[in-house]
């Protein structure tokens, strides 16, 4: 299937499946959006292909802490933090420090719950991904 850019400004174009992951996880469809950027992943072989596993691992990170998997989303969360580790603070318009922060957050979360409770999901606290028209970055 041949998917189609979409322009958000003058000097950037990016994947509809990449802009559709976005809105998809907004409307907590973590699955759903795993699913559209794993398609994207596998057809990327450039300095995107880490962010977009990072972002993958995110998504299934939420899935698990929605569904009361702890270990599930504790997994995920480490392993988000690694794969972005190496991006900028904001790369594909995306601020990766939010993203970051939001780990951080749900992490702690997890380490100061009794392992025996389930760790209350507060959609508020789960990050609005949005893309920035400005800046874009490389790793």
């Amino acid at each position: 299937m041949e998917h189609s850019p979409r322009r958000l400004d003058q000097t950037h174009e990016y994947d509809e499946r990449y802009l559709e992951y976005f809105d998809l996880f907004n409307e907590r469809y973590f699955y759903d959006c795993h699913e559209v950027l794993e398609d994207l992943w596998l057809d990327t072989f450039e300095s995107s292909r880490k962010f977009y596993q990072g972002l993958i691992h995110l998504a299934t990170a939420f899935q698990h802490l929605f569904r009361g998997n702890r270990a599930g989303s504790e997994q995920r969360f480490l392993s988000t933090l690694e794969y972005l580790r190496h991006y900028p603070h904001v790369f594909e318009g995306l601020d990766l420090e939010a993203v970051r922060a939001s780990i951080h957050y749900w992490l702690e979360q997890l380490r100061v719950s009794s392992p025996e409770t389930r760790v209350i999901y507060c959609d508020a606290m789960v990050p609005k991904l949005s893309v920035s028209k400005a800046v874009f970055g490389a790793p």
